[in-house]
């Protein structure tokens, strides 16, 4: 009956929560894992056959011993993370290094878990790579500083809802540039540097060129959005009364759009999608601006003034909209998706799924941590406070 599983557990061998039954302090990384699978196996059986699971995981090193222990709060004060307070979690004693790696090695965890969901039944969709603009700072001078995680979104089966138009990306102003010059046969530089798109070929008798107009209409006739890439660049967004490793808003939000519908029958429970019209292909004004784009205002202005026009080459995008939802016909009303966190911590990902009209369930082993989750509906976007 679970649409959606957005989680993110904890990382082996990095942190101590101080409760019974916690995972991630095995001794070894296939004990964990194996302990993973487990859990993971009986997750996918509440799944519903067009679920997904949306899994964050870290990555840590091997080492022996307790050397490298250091209390997460004293690290966290002095950093200025998590307002100085102490917290229920610490990092903990490193076990000595497994037999199969080597002091130092980076145990490539994330994709131990991976592989091993996959030889479980799990269909691996996609490695999303979670750039942090503001990672932990590491004393390490023999390597580069971490500064991403991954997200694997995982099936239950082949097909799956997945609502792409839900967390499209603006497509950059340049790609717009260059097809548009190639719609109206203009050279795709006039400074001759390669771009990458020509103009399109129309086959004439005796010629050889095949016409493909649906690879000409995908190539010279752009929307106004791209397909969400797998570089989700998203800082870090540490909650102050719980520890800093709680993952940020803005880093859920794509999992619930994308892999969670908004509406399901009450009584079948199949999900509404989409109805997609494209629209018409319409010249972008001089004011025009890409949604999206991370160029700033004046390059866009001044790429897009009337002197680009006189030139011949105005742009062209497709304003694309949502004009319905499909309808299974059971007239017996619609609920929200649900949303379910096997590892719920301080309630993120139950925040970011009622903020998103869909419902969620969560499992919490800390009891600190369920009474920091609960929300306040009547509080800003992404509060979390006390109900």
């Amino acid at each position: 009956f679970i649409d959606c599983v957005v989680t993110s557990p904890p990382y082996w061998g990095l942190r101590d929560y101080g409760i019974d039954g916690q995972l991630g302090l095995e001794k070894t990384p296939e004990k964990y894992i194996s302990k993973m699978v487990t859990l993971f196996r009986e997750v996918r059986s509440k799944l519903k056959p067009t679920g997904t699971l949306w899994l964050n995981m870290g990555d840590s090193y091997a080492a022996n011993g307790g050397s490298s222990y250091q209390a997460l709060d004293v690290l966290g004060e002095k950093l200025g993370i998590g307002g100085g307070k102490k917290h229920s979690s610490q990092l903990c004693g490193r076990a000595n290094t497994p037999p199969g790696l080597k002091t130092k090695d980076l145990c490539m965890m994330p994709h131990r878990l991976a592989m091993a969901l996959q030889a479980d039944g799990w269909w691996i969709r996609s490695d999303i790579v979670w750039n942090k603009t503001n990672p932990m700072p590491e004393s390490v001078t023999d390597r580069p500083t971490k500064s991403h995680e991954y997200i694997f979104l995982c099936t239950k089966s082949a097909k799956y809802y997945y609502d792409a138009d839900a967390i499209r990306e603006g497509a950059s102003y340049n790609t717009h540039e260059r097809v548009s010059r190639a719609e109206l046969g203009q050279k795709s530089n006039p400074d001759k540097k390669k771009s990458g798109i020509r103009p399109r070929k129309v086959a004439t008798a005796g010629s050889g060129i095949k016409n493909n107009d649906s690879f000409d209409a995908a190539m010279n006739k752009m929307p106004d959005t791209r397909n969400k890439r797998s570089v989700w660049t998203v800082p870090t967004a540490p909650y102050p009364e719980a520890h800093f490793a709680t993952f940020p808003p803005k880093l859920i939000e794509p999992c619930i759009l994308g892999g969670c519908p908004e509406w399901v029958c009450k009584k079948c429970g199949k999900a509404r999608e989409r109805i997609i019209d494209k629209g018409e292909l319409v010249a972008d004004s001089p004011q025009y601006k890409p949604r999206g784009t991370n160029r700033g205002d004046n390059f866009v202005k001044n790429a897009m003034t009337p002197a680009g026009e006189k030139q011949g080459h105005p742009n062209f995008h497709y304003e694309s909209k949502t004009t319905g939802w499909t309808d299974c016909g059971c007239n017996a009303g619609f609920d929200g998706g649900i949303v379910f966190d096997p590892f719920m911590g301080s309630g993120t990902t139950a925040v970011v799924a009622y903020e998103n009209r869909r419902q969620y369930l969560g499992i919490e082993l800390n009891q600190e941590y369920i009474d920091m989750g609960r929300i306040d509906k009547t509080k800003a976007k992404y509060g979390l406070f006390d109900d």
